[in-house]
Order: structure tokens, then C-alpha cells, then sequence
């Protein structure tokens, strides 16, 4: 099961604003986007299907892109941590992200399996979860790939060295606008070269 991904790992150093937009719109794509970053942060830390953290962890950090111009507009502020910041973090947490939502549907598909009345039922429900886990194992760091190792050799998930207990992403984003701005200022850092002047201006 276990196999050597290379998950190339995009950590965000610094960014410019360079919006010209008004002010109302600002607030309004960043206030979804916030939205879009809290509710995806909640599936993440609750889901026991697999295939939708895998998704919706990539949607998190295109979120999080999103909102990292935002950063540098005096009008808003993220009092919390910064969507850059929050990038970084989730990059590196990844392992965890994706250790914790195969545990939860560990533990879930065994509860229903004990309910099924005959052992061939419950085989079939075990090896139907291990299937998909195969299935998506090419996106799976190499710590969870080790984690469903411990679950196939039958290890015990409290003395499994890959086990995480209540892990969970904190903390949700918040952003807060500046008082008094009315009108988006606009960033007075080129975003490139200026062209040459004519020999006639």
C-alpha cells in the first residue's frame, strides 16, 4: 500500500496589491471568500469521505490564493492569521488533514460493519473501504499511506504511530475593514516596466 509520493509543497513568501476596485466590491469577494475558506475548513475537519477531503483540501488552498491579494489593501486586515499564512500552514499540515479524515472513516465504516449479521457482510464492507482508499492512494501523503498500513496489518489505531487524536484545522479566518475607507485605494507599485515616452510627448 505504501508508495513514495512526491507532493511538491508551494509555500507563499510575499504578495502586492495592485486592486483598483471600489471598495464595496473588495469587501464582497473577500467576505466570500472567507465564507468559502471557513465552510471547507469545517468539511475538512469533519468529513469521513475521503475522496471529498482530498478535493476539497485543493479547493481550500485555491480559496486561500484567492484572498492573499488582499492582504497588502490597507482596507482590510485578517486580525486572526492571513490567508498566506493559513496557506503555509494547511501545506504543512497536510499529512494530518488527510491521516485524520481516513481515521474518522475507519472508525465509521467499522461501526456499521458491526452492525451487518453475517461475517461475509462485514469482509465485503472492509474491503469495499479498502478498495477506495487504493483507489486514491496516488493522492495520499506518505504519512496516511503508512497509517492505512497500520490498518491493513489489523494495528490497533491507539498504539499506531500514525494515529492523530482530535486533530482539527484552527483557526477559522476572519477579516475586518478599516474604518473611514470609502473608495479602494489603488497600489502605487508598477506591476511592470513604464513604456518609453514618444519623441513627440
Amino acid at each position: 500500500m505504501r508508495k513514495n509520493n512526491k507532493v511538491s509543497s508551494v509555500r507563499i513568501t510575499d504578495v502586492t496589491f495592485t486592486s483598483s476596485e471600489p471598495i464595496e466590491t473588495t469587501i464582497f469577494r473577500v467576505d466570500s471568500g472567507v465564507k468559502q475558506v471557513n465552510e471547507t475548513i469545517d468539511i475538512l475537519n469533519t468529513s469521513s469521505n475521503i475522496e471529498t477531503v482530498i478535493s476539497r483540501y485543493d479547493f481550500l488552498l485555491t480559496a486561500l490564493g484567492r484572498l492573499i491579494e488582499f492582504e497588502h489593501n490597507p482596507a482590510i486586515s485578517f486580525p486572526n492569521i492571513t490567508p498566506s499564512k493559513m496557506h503555509n500552514q494547511i501545506t504543512d499540515e497536510r499529512p494530518k488533514v488527510m491521516t485524520a479524515a481516513v481515521q474518522r472513516a475507519h472508525e465509521n465504516m467499522i461501526e456499521s460493519a458491526s452492525k451487518l449479521k453475517t461475517e461475509k457482510g462485514y469482509i465485503g464492507r472492509k474491503q469495499k473501504f479498502f478498495d477506495l482508499l487504493r483507489a486514491n492512494i496516488s493522492n495520499l501523503p506518505p504519512e496516511t499511506c503508512a497509517f492505512i498500513d497500520d490498518l491493513l496489518d489489523d494495528v490497533e489505531i491507539e498504539t499506531s504511530t500514525c494515529t492523530l487524536e482530535n486533530y482539527r484545522i484552527n483557526p477559522y479566518l476572519k477579516f475586518v475593514v478599516t474604518p473611514g475607507f470609502k473608495h479602494s485605494p489603488i497600489s502605487h507599485t508598477p506591476t511592470s516596466p513604464p513604456l518609453p515616452k514618444l519623441p513627440w510627448e
